[in-house]
């Protein structure tokens, strides 16, 4: 099991010891067509989005994907941010909403987002399983 400084939290294949709600940038997201609702939480070196579309005819949204248009504007936004050297991940996956908000309302009521760093972890590994992470030098890590 892999663990943080602190020594206390599960870090994961996703490698994250640090957790930060974006709020100003959440918002800078909301402002693009076609979304409803943003989250955006920055780690150390990803970025993790979770985007509400606005509903749109018929579209079956089974795999909770996000259209390839809107993915690459957030991706620009936030690359064009502070977060430029950082993976960026989306999602319009519902449980993942669910917890972005829940997350993002315990940091308003004053509370540390660093404190469900171990079950962000978990739940970074079910949504997005499949990521492979290059360190600065290229090599998979």
């Amino acid at each position: 099991m892999l663990r943080n400084r602190m020594g206390n939290n599960w870090v994961a294949a996703h490698g994250n010891g640090r957790l930060d709600m974006d709020n100003k940038l959440a918002q800078q997201l909301k402002q693009l067509p076609g979304v409803e609702q943003a989250y955006v939480l920055v780690t150390e070196k990803n970025v993790y989005v979770g985007i509400k579309e606005q509903q749109r005819g018929n579209r079956s949204n089974a795999a909770y994907d996000v259209e390839p248009a809107l993915l690459e504007q957030i991706t620009a936004r936030i690359k064009s941010s502070s977060s430029a050297d950082k993976h960026v991940l989306i999602t319009a996956h519902p449980e993942y909403l669910e917890r972005m908000k829940i997350y993002s309302d315990a940091e308003r009521s004053g509370h540390a987002v660093r404190e469900y760093l171990a079950e962000f972890n978990a739940l970074a590994a079910r949504i997005f399983p499949a990521v492979t992470f290059m360190d600065d030098q290229g090599a998979v890590r």
